[in-house]
């Protein structure tokens, strides 16, 4: 159920409401039992007349505004009560009337701020203390009971006041408090965004590295089979097994990432994997040497240094013209390191670089580097002497703190 109005004004107009009706009934009260005081017609319409104005301005204000009133209304609204105040004081017999007044200055720390709050309460103080002097004439602080609802008043309107400013800090503090909620959902939805876009170009680099790799090794064992199957059917019958060895890593590594993204994620071993990647180049002979204990290093840099040798390798079987590579593992700490080599034709660095800095960039070389970046991680590439290329690769063996 939605509630209308300021929730700060809502209590306070709860009390005001609940005054105004006692002050009312104490009236008839007194005017049963003061047997020397007797009300005319005129007071009497007047006295209901304030009251019921009063309860009616304050709930039909609650109702027109949600949040503070334009200035020029809020200070004609304060005029207003007090008017209205002054019209059942004229009629009160009780002097309870005095205790309206501490309505003003709240209603003006709400609507209008502090400095207009102290302005209103000394306006207050000193009405009820005017119209004393008008009634009890030059002597009125000797009248005891007046004196006392005076000094009563005041120490009222000095707690009402500072009960106003509790409920003002209390709703900047909340406004402040859902505006660093706003801000904090806004910074989730930014990082879910960049989670998504990161997890976009983690996919986008895996299929490139895993399955591009093998599809690429299937070209060229089948383009191997064609040329061979007429002078040598031996060498084609191979290149097709090859090929189909091929096709089924392929799949192998398309059911793997759908398990990842499933999170049935299993262990990976670097080990078996680079062995299981060098059978897979049956026409590159490719040495490996892997030195260290790969469970001290994190999953992070050990998939890395995976896909880091299988980009090298088909990149060797595709342009190299090589004969024979060989593979390097250390797997220490504080870094662990890749080493390739091959004796092939070799590479243009100056034409990588150029590549490199264009649109044109290898996207396999540049999704090594973006995933090495993110680990921290180097990568050099390098001209043999006197033929062949060498590529090294540098990785924080716990990844990037």
């Amino acid at each position: 159920m939605e509630i209308r109005g300021r929730p700060a004004t809502h209590p306070f107009r709860i009390v005001a409401t609940v005054l105004y009706i006692f002050v009312f009934l104490i009236n008839f009260y007194y005017r049963g039992v003061e047997t020397s005081f007797e009300p005319t017609m005129l007071k009497n319409i007047l006295l209901i007349t304030g009251i019921a104005s009063l309860i009616g301005f304050e709930w039909w204000e609650q109702a027109r505004f949600v949040e503070k009133p334009p200035l020029r209304y809020a200070i004609i609204s304060l005029v207003v009560r007090m008017l209205l105040i002054e019209i059942v004081g004229y009629s009160d017999n009780s002097g309870f009337y005095r205790f309206f007044y501490l309505f003003p200055p709240v209603i003006a720390y709400l609507y209008i701020g502090r400095r207009a709050s102290y302005l209103f309460g000394v306006i207050c103080f000193c009405l009820p203390v005017l119209w004393d002097r008008l009634t009890f004439g030059p002597a009125w602080w000797t009248v005891g009971d007046n004196m006392d609802d005076t000094i009563l008043v005041f120490a009222g309107m000095i707690f009402a006041v500072l009960m106003a400013r509790t409920v003002v800090m209390q709703e900047q503090s909340q406004k402040r408090t859902e505006a660093l909620l706003d801000e904090l959902r806004l910074s989730q939805r930014q990082v879910a965004t960049l989670a998504t876009v990161d997890e976009r170009n983690r996919i986008a680099r895996d299929i490139h590295d895993s399955v591009g790799h093998h599809l690429t090794a299937v070209n060229i064992q089948l383009e191997k089979a064609i040329t061979f199957q007429e002078i040598n059917p031996d060498e084609a019958q191979q290149a097709l097994k090859d090929a189909k060895r091929s096709a089924q890593s392929a799949l192998t590594d398309v059911r793997e990432s759908v398990s990842t993204l499933r999170e049935e994620e299993r262990p990976f071993e670097l080990t078996p994997a680079l062995h299981q990647l060098i059978n897979g180049f049956g026409s590159l002979p490719t040495k490996l040497q892997i030195e260290g204990d790969e469970t001290q290093i994190a999953k992070s840099t050990l998939m890395a240094l995976y896909r880091v040798a299988q980009e090298g390798l088909t990149n060797i079987e595709k342009h190299a013209e090589a004969t024979e590579a060989s593979l390097k593992v250390s797997l220490q700490s504080p870094d662990a390191t890749l080493v390739l080599e091959d004796n092939g034709t070799g590479i243009d660095l100056d034409l990588l670089e150029e590549k490199s800095n264009s649109r044109e960039a290898h996207f396999g070389l540049s999704g090594l580097q973006e995933r090495l970046e993110l680990l921290g991680g180097t990568l050099s590439i390098q001209q043999k002497q006197p033929q062949g290329t060498q590529l090294s690769v540098r990785i924080p063996a716990r990844g990037l703190a």
